[in-house]
């Protein structure tokens, strides 16, 4: 995510590891936090300097203690991870009704490098785990590979990756990306030249506070970070002013992960997703959940979907026989990056009126 207030603030690290679920919706990852006297969930970002409370407590946060880098501050209220008092001075408060719409889950904060930067923080997705603690584990360094992570900015950190086989670059890690790797526009022209007519797709991404803007994704032949190569990879151009080049959960989710960031190393250990092929929307859908409902935001020229009639604005009422109430939105653009070729059926309603639809996935890239 797209956010630098420019500092960060020093916190004290936990005696014991903390482990929390780690909620994957494909999008993005969460914890659950206590704050407000309830649980809540926080998106986990290292590309967010500093940690964020959603706009619908801002009348509970009061008034602003100052202004920073064009964001208000305020006094942080006291926010728990498991039993563990994160400890932050300060939050921002910003919305984020758009990452609701885009994963459909429940996202009500995001966990930014004020606090992790101080700390081990290990996401384990086949586990569905979330540790922090002062101490790499021993089980997490075997068989992993040491990578050495660089500060950027005295806020985030990078790591070195070599892309097609001889292309080196620093990339940021970006939790908070739902993209395998995302470049700049310098960095993207290199990889891909604009003479070379790159074969591209469009896409929708979407920053705080912002409404989704239009990109576009190729696939970048290997990715090598630490030894390991993974083929074949997507990758999305970065389409929002400022931030760098990056890695984001579509690399992280391949491994065990463990950030010892007051060291400044990164351990990859490969778990079973390590080969998983990258896959795209193969139907032309961009779809949102607004008030329990799937609607469609756009749809692609010449896709699929826009051939079978749909168009934006449509409400997605069932998949293949499924009530879309009763699924996630990650399932649902499971289904629709399933396999080219395959056969999708879709209930839709516009005006009241409900219409049925049939189309073939197929593969754009």
């Amino acid at each position: 995510m797209w956010l630098n207030a420019g500092f960060v603030l020093a916190q004290a690290v936990p005696v014991d590891p903390i482990t929390v679920p780690l909620f994957d919706d494909a999008v993005s990852c969460r914890v659950p936090v206590s704050v407000f006297d309830g649980t809540n969930f926080f998106l986990v970002d290292t590309g967010t300097s500093v940690t964020v409370v959603d706009a619908r407590f801002r009348e509970r946060l009061r008034e602003p203690v100052r202004r920073f880098d064009g964001h208000d501050l305020y006094r942080s209220p006291n926010i728990l991870l498991g039993q563990h008092a994160l400890g932050l001075d300060e939050v921002i408060c910003a919305d984020l009704c758009m990452f609701r719409r885009i994963a459909g889950e429940r996202s009500e904060g995001i966990l930014g490098m004020d606090f992790l930067k101080d700390h081990v923080v290990e996401m384990d997705f086949e586990r569905n785990r979330f540790s922090v603690s002062k101490t790499v584990r021993e089980a997490a360094k075997q068989g992993a590979r040491r990578v050495p992570m660089t500060p950027l900015n005295g806020r985030h950190f990078t790591i070195p990756a070599i892309l097609n086989g001889h292309m080196s670059l620093n990339l940021q890690i970006d939790s908070g990306d739902s993209s395998t790797v995302s470049l700049i526009q310098s960095d993207w022209d290199m990889v891909f030249p604009p003479n070379g007519n790159p074969r591209t797709y469009r896409v929708l991404l979407a920053g705080i506070a912002k409404a989704p803007t239009g990109s576009r994704v190729a696939r970048v032949q290997s990715l090598e970070v630490g030894g390991h190569v993974v083929s074949n990879v997507l990758c999305a151009l970065r389409v929002f002013p400022g931030g760098s080049s990056s890695v984001g959960i579509g690399f992280l989710r391949r491994y065990l992960v463990s950030f010892d960031f007051p060291n400044r190393m990164l351990y990859l250990r490969p778990s079973r997703e390590f080969n998983t092929k990258d896959e795209h929307d193969m139907s032309g859908l961009h779809l949102l959940r607004q008030e329990g409902a799937v609607v469609v935001h756009s749809v692609d020229e010449a896709s699929p979907a826009l051939l079978a009639g749909i168009k934006r604005g449509d409400v997605i009422v069932a998949i293949n026989g499924r009530r879309c109430s009763e699924m996630k939105m990650k399932e649902l653009r499971q289904i629709l990056s399933a396999e080219s070729g395959a056969k999708v059926s879709v209930e839709t309603q516009r005006d009241g009126k409900t219409t049925r639809a049939e189309f073939f996935l197929k593969q754009f890239l």
